[in-house]
């Protein structure tokens, strides 16, 4: 596809763009939207509102978020609980890795909402965390998954704001998403940064229809636990 200039050109207009495009995909549910988000970092403080991402989202039936840092799993708990109206069942805090959700999560979730987590992990271990996300998706369920690429990958990881960084390119992700048979149904660019050396890529991702019956979320734990 032919490059575009950046929808962003500056830092906090991207937290802006993560907040309305998962109130946008997450309301394409409806009220009965299970939603999992793959980290709570800007819940603890990094996004310019308060509640961050999920204490923003629309009226949905549940939302899940797991996080592999207990420090900004408690920062993120404090900030939702004095700055959201949402009641405590409707959101549930979990430690753990993104790279090995739990068996129990699987077919739950209408929505899985990676706003750069996935470029915190090694790229050997890209494909098997993506093709979790798939298996925790419901029926027809979507993906927002977005990503900091470069021409070549950077397998680093690479220090930014004392962050493990790591760069994919776009033709990694997009052959994780044909081995996996999911289709992208948006691309876009967000941000760039070094000179417009790293972009920052957004990649709506379509599950597929899946012939087991959807199943309930009643089964999830509401308890903070690590995925075994």
């Amino acid at each position: 596809m032919e490059e575009s200039s950046p929808i962003c050109t500056r830092l906090d207009e991207v937290y802006w763009f993560y907040l309305f495009e998962a109130r946008r995909v997450c309301t394409s549910f409806g009220e009965e939207a299970v939603v999992l988000k793959t980290d709570l970092y800007n819940e603890a403080g990094a996004h310019p509102t308060y509640g961050g991402i999920v204490g923003n989202l629309p009226l949905v039936k549940k939302i899940f978020a797991i996080e592999i840092d207990p420090t900004i799993i408690a920062n993120g708990a404090s900030s939702l609980l004095q700055h959201t109206g949402f009641p405590l069942p409707t959101i549930g805090l979990y430690h753990g890795d993104i790279r090995s959700l739990p068996d129990e999560w699987t077919e739950r979730f209408h929505v899985v909402l990676d706003l750069s987590t996935f470029d915190h992990i090694h790229p050997d271990t890209g494909l098997a965390t993506l093709e979790g996300y798939a298996r925790v998706l419901k029926s027809k369920g979507q993906i927002m998954l977005v990503v900091w690429c470069k021409e070549s990958p950077d397998l680093g990881p690479v220090e930014w704001k004392s962050e493990n960084q790591y760069y994919y390119t776009v033709e990694m992700i997009k052959q994780m998403v044909e081995t996996l048979k999911l289709e992208i149904s948006k691309q876009l660019l967000v941000f760039t940064r070094m000179g417009g050396e790293a972009k920052l890529w957004y990649f709506l991702l379509q599950g597929p229809v899946k012939e087991k019956e959807d199943k309930a979320d009643e089964g999830i734990s509401n308890q903070p636990s690590s995925p075994s």
